[in-house]
């Protein structure tokens, strides 16, 4: 966003918006950082030109295309079976109390040699804290979301655990901020 902005508004205007299905104000090089889902990369595109560079207040958009690397049959079965599990047994927990549980959230974004892409993905997935993992930029990057008790517990899992990996050339932190509840 631009700094006269009314980021609160912008943001506003961007969770709302057509084919968004995530929307989080972030502290660091972005103020903004949305998943968005369209047909193709055509449409994520013309989405992007009319609903986020046109609002008032946007000084940059940037698109970072995610896809899923091929990770060969076994281990794409493997992690699909995985998944499977995973959901039945959140299906049988009991709800969790909000306030005593909160968990806090951030993105990193991995600058990455591509040749470690599949080892460094499977390595990032199965990693307690990290929520979700994208490889982006043909897979020059990855992005995951970490959540933790507190930013503490996520900047230790980024230090000892993404930082370290053989492959990981640079990190990008982006603490997500709490706009609307």
């Amino acid at each position: 966003g631009k700094s006269d902005a009314d980021l609160e508004k912008v943001f506003s205007k961007l969770y709302f918006g057509e084919n968004v299905l995530y929307c989080d104000a972030v502290r660091g090089d972005w103020d903004i950082v949305l998943l968005v889902q369209a047909e193709d990369r055509k449409a994520i595109e013309e989405m992007v030109k009319s609903q986020v560079n046109s609002l008032k207040g946007i000084e940059n958009a940037e698109i970072l295309y995610s896809e899923r690397p091929w990770l060969g049959t076994d281990l794409e079965s493997f992690i699909l079976n995985y998944e499977r599990i995973q959901m039945m047994e959140k299906a049988q927990e009991e709800p969790m109390d909000k306030r005593n549980r909160r968990r806090v959230s951030a993105y990193a974004v991995l600058e990455i040699d591509h040749t470690h892409l599949i080892a460094l993905f499977t390595k990032f997935y199965f990693t307690d804290t990290v929520v979700y993992c994208d490889a982006v930029d043909d897979g020059n990057k990855i992005v995951l979301l970490l959540q933790g008790q507190d930013f503490d517990q996520i900047r230790r899992t980024v230090a000892n655990e993404v930082r370290t990996q053989p492959g990981v050339l640079r990190v990008k932190m982006l603490p997500i901020m709490e706009i609307i509840r």
